[in-house]
Order: structure tokens, then C-alpha cells, then sequence
């Protein structure tokens, strides 16, 4: 083809591109391939930064206007003032409501170190606001406290898995304990997982030394690794309730698997099913591909690829709310966490 081709070839283009197709060709549906520029943006993902305004948005009249469905604590929105709620009506002096709302997002998006400004509604109000994009940390831990028939209950939702996620995750559990609460309520709904280790070493805090945590199976044999035990000094005496649903996936199954095995409640619906690890590869290039090795399973218990986590008690919202986005789902339509409220009080009320 060099040969013969009478235009010029993109060597490295080329070779992406066949790498690229070889991922897809060999059936492996949970590998990737990723050009130095993806791998780039998946890295700063995986360590929780993003660059950008930094928010969790969604569609809100229609598609005529961007909501802030959570702003991370740390960005470039809250450092003017922005709030979960608000919502964007234009973008650089273009109406949503004209260009549409993919378009309008597409601009929100730049170059750490630009400026944009964004016309916002609140409460009825008109508002401007100027913000100057940067690299910021996105929250990877949200918690708060629920007091529940006089049951002091601490909720920490985790939203992935990072190399940020364990120390987010200690300092929450370690604030509602000092705050009082006799439950806590681990919401891992919508969460599609992340870096095993980072799950490994929740769990190991969360645990007592010595408890099956992880086991493996792996094609190559030179890869293989003993089962992963907990190792840590501390852990959790609480009661402990899970809520999952069926986009709780990978290594968050792994998670509530392996809690609902050592006493958790799990409560929700059952989850996505998949049990597989992939280990990724940096080419010579600066591309990146992530290859399935393994399968992976709770302790010394089963694989649950294609099959899911079943609950301990089955919930989930209903009605127009069964297919709402979690950061959208108002709290007295929250079946799963109502639910598990309800079952908190009950078991300190009947003690």
C-alpha cells in the first residue's frame, strides 16, 4: 500500500487506527484504545480533575437551558458563586433556546485559562457570571447527615473510584461518626466503578483484618495474584446499608458484594454484571489500550459477570421517577434511600 498509494500516509495515524480496530476485532467489549490525546483526558479522569467550569449538568426546559445539577466544591463555578440549581440560559450572549443544547455545552468547554460568560436564572432572577476555566478537582465523595425516627444516619454517596476516592471516603465516614450517626448508608447508585485499588483499599479500612476481599482469574498465568485480603488495623462496627442499581457496575459491584457478604444491607435493584479487569498498556506513541485479563469476585465467593449483584431489599423509585437521574430524584421520591432510612430506624427503635 506504502507502495503504491499515490497521496502521503499518517504512519502513526494508521497504526492508531489498526490498533484501534484489532481492540474491537478480538470481541473484547470492555477493552480500549485510546490516542495520546484521549489518554490524557482519561488520566485527569481518573485522577478526579477535570478542565472546565466543573459541574455536573443536565437538560432543563426542554433542552433551552443547562442545569447545574451539582457544582464540585472546588471548581471554577463555585469560586463565583455558581449553585447546584441554577440554570444556564446563554452562553457568550448566545440564547440556548437558539443554538440548542449540545452546541451550548460544546461552548462551555475550552482552553484552561479562558474566560466565558454565562447568563443564569435563579429563583426568577437574571444573573451573569464570568468564569474562567482551569483544572479543578471533581468531588468524588458527597456526604451529608439524615436523622430518621431519632436515628442519627450518616450518607456518603460515592460517585467513582480514584486515586482521590479513600481519603474522601475516610474523612466522610470519620465526620459522621463524630457527629453521631448509628448507621451509615453507602449510595453507590449510578457508580460504574473505577480503579480496583482504589476499592480495595476502601474496603480494607472498612473491614477487619483478615476478611476475603478479592479473588482472580486470570488467562495468563505469569499475571496471577493470590486473593486480596484485608491487611488494615481498623474497621467499621456500624451497621452499614448499600443502595445500588442497575448502573452499578464493575468494581462497585465488587463493593457491594463483598460489604453485603460481611453483614451490609443491600438495597436497591440488581446491578449492571460485570466481573472483569482490564490492565491497561502505554505504547511507544503516548497511546494507551486497556486489555481484559482477568475475572475477578467477591472473597472466595462467584464471578458475577453477566449476572449482577441481587439486593438484600428490593427498591427503587417509581413512576415518572424510575428513569430520573439520582442528582435530579427529589427526596421524598428516593425509594431506596427511604427505604433504607426506614430499616435503620426500625432495627435502633426495636433494640
Amino acid at each position: 500500500y506504502r507502495t503504491n498509494y499515490l497521496g502521503e500516509i499518517d504512519t502513526e495515524a494508521a497504526e492508531d487506527a489498526m490498533t484501534r480496530a484489532y481492540v474491537a476485532a478480538a470481541g473484547d467489549v470492555y477493552g480500549v484504545f485510546y490516542s495520546p490525546e484521549e489518554y490524557e483526558a482519561y488520566r485527569l479522569k481518573m485522577q478526579s480533575s477535570v478542565c472546565g467550569i466543573g459541574c455536573v449538568v443536565g437538560r432543563a426546559d426542554g433542552g433551552n437551558a443547562i442545569e447545574l445539577l451539582h457544582v464540585h466544591s472546588k471548581s471554577a463555578a463555585a469560586a463565583v458563586g455558581l449553585q447546584t440549581g441554577d440554570l444556564i440560559r446563554s452562553v457568550d450572549g448566545k440564547n440556548i433556546a437558539d443554538i440548542g443544547y449540545d452546541a451550548a455545552t460544546a461552548l462551555i468547554s475550552g482552553e484552561e485559562g479562558t474566560s466565558i460568560t454565562l447568563g443564569v436564572e435563579r429563583g426568577g432572577a437574571s444573573l451573569i457570571f464570568e468564569v474562567v476555566r482551569r483544572q479543578s478537582e471533581a468531588d468524588v465523595v458527597i456526604s451529608r447527615m439524615y436523622t430518621e425516627g431519632g436515628v442519627k444516619v450518616g450518607y456518603i454517596r460515592i460517585l467513582n473510584f480514584t486515586a482521590r476516592t479513600y481519603d474522601g471516603f475516610v474523612a466522610a465516614c470519620e465526620a459522621a461518626e463524630a457527629a453521631g450517626a448509628q448507621a451509615l448508608i453507602f449510595d453507590l447508585r449510578d457508580n460504574g466503578g473505577g480503579l480496583l485499588s482504589s476499592i480495595l483499599n476502601v474496603l480494607d479500612w472498612l473491614l477487619p483484618k483478615g476478611t476475603p476481599l478479592a479473588s482472580y482469574e486470570f488467562k495468563n498465568e505469569n499475571n496471577a495474584r493470590p486473593m486480596h485480603v484485608a491487611e488494615s488495623e481498623h474497621s467499621i462496627s456500624l451497621p452499614l446499608y448499600v443502595l445500588q442499581n442497575g448502573n452499578t457496575a464493575s468494581a462497585a459491584e465488587l463493593f457491594c458484594s463483598v460489604l453485603g457478604k460481611n453483614g451490609a444491607t443491600l438495597v436497591g435493584t440488581e446491578t449492571y454484571g460485570k466481573g472483569t479487569m482490564q490492565t491497561g498498556y502505554l505504547l511507544e506513541n503516548g497511546a494507551y489500550v486497556t486489555v481484559s485479563v482477568a475475572l475477578y469476585a467477591p472473597g472466595d465467593g462467584e464471578n458475577y459477570e453477566g449476572v449482577g449483584v441481587l439486593p438484600t431489599v428490593s427498591a427503587s423509585p417509581e413512576g415518572i421517577w424510575a428513569q430520573a437521574s439520582i442528582w435530579k430524584l427529589p427526596h421524598e421520591q428516593d425509594v431506596p434511600l427511604k427505604t433504607a432510612l426506614q430499616k435503620i430506624a426500625e432495627a435502633a427503635n426495636s433494640n
